[in-house]
């Protein structure tokens, strides 16, 4: 199985502009870079322009909006944006990071008539995968390996205790924000008071698995895979693409059991003492390291 591989889209030649929606700087440049490589103009609705992509040749209009109206699921923001465009725009609207994603996921059934959309999960499904623990809930029905993973609201420490070292991290976090290794339970406990984790701010516990990273890159199709790539960081930080046959399939796995529809970037692990994948976490939107995969031949916004 090759570990990079994507599908011809016969519809890509009636598309003329992608209009890119990004609150997160790495990932709207990334997708800037993309939509260049494969000859695509774009526009971007952003609220950080002054960045070096705003120079490339085809990058067009920038509509500058704050981060606070999309956090506000606020949906005057893209009938604004939409009003500024002309009426025979002929684009595709691309949410790329996880707030934007989000904010389209919720309000894509009233996007302007004509207006196409980049693939992307219904909202409940977006937060049934993105929120940590709730991911782990889906992970167990569909039989996936994953850490052993506990969820605190309160200072109190669960009864069933895990073998440290653990991680700490938030339900909903990404970039190894809030992220922690715990080596025993009195720094755990200690860590977990600075936390004060709640209702509102739920963190988890999470067995610590001895190993390496391996991540699975997807764009799935209403619960097909269409196009993936798996890649590992190697120690001099440069990224490597592979063949994992387990990989793949628990990817296939979690997509077909979820009838999932857009892009995804899944972290893994491979468990050194038995050499067992586990799922650790899903990301359902563009990833961080999206302009390694188009490097290596896989443009998953074109």
């Amino acid at each position: 199985m090759s570990s990079v591989r994507y599908c011809e889209n016969s519809n890509t030649n009636k598309v003329q502009r992608v209009l890119i929606l990004s609150m997160t700087p790495a990932l709207t440049r990334n997708a800037v870079w993309a939509a260049g490589l494969c000859g695509l103009p774009c526009d971007v609705v952003t609220d950080f322009a002054g960045a070096s992509w705003c120079r490339q040749a085809h990058v067009g209009r920038i509509f500058p909006v704050p981060q606070r109206r999309v956090a506000e699921m606020d949906a005057t923001l893209l009938e604004e944006v939409f009003g500024q465009l002309s009426s025979g725009y002929k684009g595709i609207f691309a949410p790329v990071d996880t707030l934007c994603t989000r904010y389209v996921a919720g309000g894509q059934h009233s996007l302007p008539e004509g207006m196409l959309h980049y693939p992307i999960p219904e909202l409940n499904q977006f937060d049934a995968l993105y929120d940590k623990w709730q991911f782990h809930g889906v992970a167990m029905k569909i039989g996936i390996p994953q850490p052993q993973s506990h969820r605190i609201t309160s200072c109190e420490l669960p009864a069933a205790a895990l073998p440290y070292p653990v991680i700490v991290k938030p339900s909903w976090g990404e970039g190894s924000f809030g992220f922690k290794v715990q080596e025993d339970e009195r720094a755990l406990r200690e860590h977990v008071s600075v936390l004060k984790p709640s209702e509102e701010t739920p963190y988890l516990i999470q067995e610590y698995l001895p190993g390496e990273d391996i991540d699975l890159s997807l764009m799935a199709d209403h619960g097909r895979i269409v196009a993936w790539a798996i890649q590992q960081r190697m120690d001099n930080a440069a990224i490597n693409f592979l063949e994992h046959d387990e990989v793949y399939e628990l990817g296939e796995r979690l997509v077909a059991a979820t009838g999932y529809h857009g892009v995804m970037h899944l972290d893994m692990r491979i468990d050194e003492r038995n050499g067992r994948v586990n799922v650790i976490e899903a990301n359902p939107r563009f990833w961080g390291s999206l302009c390694y995969a188009t490097w290596a031949g896989v443009n998953f916004l074109e």
